[in-house]
C-alpha cells in the first residue's frame, strides 16, 4: 500500500511569493525558450498550467522567501 500524500498551500502563508510565480522566474533565468510551451499549457486550464510548470522548472525551497513571523 502507498503512503498517503500530504500537499500543504505554501503561498501567501508560509512564502512571501508564490510558488508558482517562483517557477516561472526561474524557467525565464534558466529555460526562456520553454515559456512558450508552458503558455500553450493553458489550453488544459489552471492546473494542467501549473504541473507543466513544475515539470518544467522546481526552485530550491532553501532559497524560498519566508515570511518573517514563520521564519525561525
Amino acid at each position: 500500500m502507498d503512503a498517503p500524500v500530504l500537499a500543504v498551500g505554501l503561498d501567501g502563508t508560509w512564502l512571501c511569493t508564490g510558488s508558482l510565480w517562483e517557477s516561472l522566474l526561474l524557467m525565464l533565468r534558466e529555460l526562456p525558450l520553454s515559456l512558450g510551451a508552458v503558455a500553450l499549457s493553458l489550453i488544459k486550464g489552471r492546473a494542467g498550467f501549473k504541473a507543466r510548470v513544475a515539470q518544467c522548472a522546481a526552485p530550491d525551497v532553501a532559497s524560498l522567501p519566508l515570511n518573517v513571523w514563520v521564519a525561525p
